[in-house]
């Protein structure tokens, strides 16, 4: 978008607001945005506005001027306050028509382009804005502060062990739950050997492969855990078995006092066994 500085128009019924701006979309679409918020700085204009509505409201480009320079736009803004508006009548005395036909406050076309205020006179409107309570937060955007620093803060779920934003937490817990948590189905010798039948000689696509890494990506896997399921379905030796009563590794099993399971003593098996259902019981309640 080409920016277009120039003069403007708003007319509302009979009477008009003159200005100038260097960007005069930009400006337009301003006083469209405090006109509809009841934030416009010109009473005037913010009561024909809630008067008459926006249909009622036409937005025009007087003129076009290509000097970037702020005195020329200025130049040019009086010139049409003075044709259309009467303003230099105004200013001496001689004519009324400009509060008449105009919404413009002011009869010197006056920029604030380039000025900037003093530190006194910052610190004066932020001391007026805190006394008036401007500046105070509402309810509603409190709510969204508080939603959005919820965002940022992650938790570990327990189950997956996957880093889950806090306004999730909660639901992703409850899914999880359903998951790890549901009584497995039995499956018969028969129903095994089909399986392992039908699964013979199958491999997994790459896809396959991208989707599983990318789940297993988050979580933490234990060295532990990794020689356990290696482990797995391996039958140990006799004299292995006696090697380890003697080194006194094969403990009984131990009762869980929170599901009431008997636990096998293993490593860090029974505590981290006990941690997890102290979790889900304090969950639940």
């Amino acid at each position: 978008m080409v920016k277009k500085s120039g003069v403007y128009k708003i007319i509302c019924k009979s009477k008009v607001y003159i200005g100038s701006s260097i960007n005069i979309d930009f400006r337009l679409n301003e006083h469209k945005r405090l006109l509809k918020n009841n934030k416009h700085y010109n009473k005037l204009f913010q009561r024909a506005y809630n008067k008459y509505g926006l249909i009622n409201f036409k937005f025009e480009v007087i003129e076009i001027v290509d000097d970037p320079n702020k005195n020329k736009l200025i130049e040019r803004e009086q010139y049409y306050l003075n044709t259309l508006l009467f303003a230099q009548e105004f200013i001496k005395g001689e004519d009324n028509r400009f509060e008449v036909l105009g919404f413009n406050i002011r009869a010197t076309a006056d920029s604030n382009l380039g000025s900037k205020r003093s530190i006194e006179v910052n610190k004066k409107s932020l001391e007026t804005r805190i006394n008036n309570g401007k500046l105070k937060h509402t309810e509603e955007s409190k709510k969204n502060m508080s939603l959005i620093q919820l965002k940022r803060v992650k938790k570990n779920c327990p189950f997956c062990n996957l880093l889950r934003a806090v306004n999730v937490y909660d639901r992703h817990i409850i899914s999880c739950e359903k998951k790890f948590l549901k009584p497995k189905r039995k499956v018969s010798d028969e129903t095994k050997k089909k399986l392992s039948q039908f699964n013979l000689g199958k491999k997994d696509s790459e896809e396959t492969k991208k989707r599983k890494s990318e789940s297993l990506s988050g979580r933490k896997i234990l060295w532990s855990d990794k020689i356990s399921d290696s482990l797995k379905g391996v039958k140990k030796s006799k004299e292995t078995v006696e090697k380890m009563k003697k080194a006194g590794l094969s403990k009984p099993n131990k009762e869980c006092p929170f599901c009431k399971k008997e636990v096998k003593i293993v490593a860090n098996n029974y505590n981290k066994h006990i941690e997890f259902c102290k979790n889900v019981k304090e969950r639940r309640v």
